[in-house]
């Protein structure tokens, strides 16, 4: 039993010779070393969401909701009374009743001052008469414009000359054959809907190939007469859009021959489009 206790305590001697830094490390009231620190570990990544499915295909379309903007207007030009001319393939119609005549016409712009057309004048049916109209235009647009004019044609009345007492031919002073050369002058202001105000004066050549005697001491009557005539008018265009105008006009025409009635006052209202 000595023996062994011998051997203890040898063995214990021993081991502390062998390890003497644990002697020191193991102080008493040490405090014990803190574990070392864990690992830092990423945060989780968040699942991808699935792609957002298309929406299906209306099948009635969306409303228009473009604005759309009223086009500016442009001033009247056409006119068929007045001086200024319609322009180069532009065409202009009038639609005119009124005393002693109601008249129809259509005219086209052969060149920028140049119209053409034709018209008809008809005293009621008991006298009608197909014309060619000619205007050559000096100047366009605002302010006053000048043009001259020329009319003319054939004239078919439903009595003959004989046996006519004043009717047809003694108011309105035209015979078979009528030519009126003359001159326009307008005048219209810069606003849109101007007025175009207009003076149209003529001399109006009548050929009368039915002349007839009225005495058995006349003899022989020639085979036609010619005749003289002065018209005068005045009026207005009154603009109502950019190709439609409504017509007012006042006339007074001077009959030279002594068979026709001294003066005929006349009087139109109308209607002037164009496109």
């Amino acid at each position: 039993m000595r023996r062994a206790l011998l051997l203890s305590l040898f063995s214990s001697v021993a081991f502390a010779q062998a390890q003497p830094e644990d002697e020191w490390q193991a102080l008493p009231n040490a405090p014990a070393p803190s574990p070392p620190p864990a690992p830092l570990t990423p945060p989780p990544i968040a699942p991808t969401p699935p792609p957002t499915p298309p929406s299906p295909r209306i099948s009635s379309p969306l409303p228009d909701v473009r604005i759309r903007l009223r086009p500016r207007e442009e001033p009247n030009s056409v006119s068929m009374f007045g001086a200024p001319a319609l322009g180069q393939w532009k065409r202009g119609q009038a639609f005119v009743l009124g005393f002693p005549f109601f008249q129809i016409r259509a005219s086209i712009g052969l060149l920028d001052n140049l119209d053409v057309g034709v018209g008809y004048d008809s005293f009621y049916l008991l006298m009608n008469e197909v014309r060619l109209l000619v205007k050559y235009g000096f100047g366009k647009g605002n302010g006053v414009t000048f043009a001259l004019s020329f009319e003319g044609g054939g004239a078919f009345f439903n009595q003959r000359a004989s046996k006519e007492t004043r009717s047809t031919r003694w108011i309105s002073g035209r015979r078979n054959f009528n030519f009126a050369p003359g001159a326009i002058l307008s005048y219209q202001a810069a606003s849109l809907r101007a007025a175009r105000l207009f003076v149209d004066l003529r001399y109006m050549l009548t050929v009368d190939t039915e002349p007839f005697a009225t005495t058995p001491l006349q003899g022989v009557p020639a085979s036609f007469i010619i005749g003289h005539n002065v018209l005068t008018k005045v009026g207005a265009e009154l603009p109502l859009s950019e190709r439609t105008s409504f017509l007012f006009s006042l006339g007074l025409d001077v009959h030279l021959r002594a068979d026709d009635s001294p003066v005929m006052p006349s009087v139109s209202v109308g209607l002037v489009t164009g496109f």
